[in-house]
């Protein structure tokens, strides 16, 4: 996403940096990432992942 950003503002010449398309390509790009983030959480939440390390591990590993 920068490195669009940055090729609009040093006015690169390409039919995709066209205003409309580029607006249309920059939203399609933050969804899908956004999707991507939602689906990761709704994984986590769903599958009731935790963080694998907690006191009483560490105190089991470090027994004896």
């Amino acid at each position: 996403m920068m490195m669009m950003m940055y090729m609009k503002l040093q006015d690169y010449e390409q039919s995709i940096f066209v205003d409309k398309y580029f607006f249309l390509l920059t939203i399609f790009i933050s969804g899908f990432i956004w999707f991507i983030v939602l689906t990761w959480i709704l994984f986590v939440l769903i599958t009731r992942q935790k963080w694998g390390l907690d006191k009483e591990t560490v105190m089991d590993l470090t027994e004896g």
